[in-house]
């Protein structure tokens, strides 16, 4: 992953995602889908790194853009969360959803667990070249 410098205000700009204040936000992101919907999602805190990619765009305040490793039971999924910090530090959610949906449970047979994002996870680096999440 390339840093570029961010401009002063207009477009998202790629900001290191081991960060301390990104794994916050994402912690905040996580916290508050959760008291909105009523889930149970938690942030994956083992191993792997919590915020995958972080971007940063300056309107009004920071408008952060991440992707977050979530342990939705029992699947880890990627999420794409965007939080609001105005100048005066309050945090707003305005964006918390998968990167790619469940797998689809099968039609006959038997019962068996599938990650989807698991090959996600693993290949995120390499994807992240390829194409910029928009």
């Amino acid at each position: 992953m390339t840093f570029s410098p961010c401009p002063v205000a207009g477009g998202y700009c790629v900001v290191a995602a081991t960060q301390s204040h990104n794994r916050i936000h994402a912690q905040f992101a996580v916290r508050t889908h959760n008291s909105q919907n009523l889930t149970f999602l938690s942030v994956v805190e083992a191993q792997r790194r919590v915020v995958v990619e972080a971007q940063r765009l300056v309107v009004n305040g920071l408008y952060y853009k991440l992707a977050i490793h979530v342990r939705d039971h029992p699947f880890t999924r990627v999420y794409e969360a965007i939080v609001h910090e105005t100048p005066r530090g309050r945090q707003t959610l305005k964006k918390f959803e998968p990167l790619l949906p469940l797998p689809s449970p099968p039609l006959f047979g038997g019962y068996h667990q599938t990650d989807a994002n698991e090959a996600l996870i693993q290949l995120w680096p390499n994807l992240q070249s390829r194409k910029p999440m928009t």
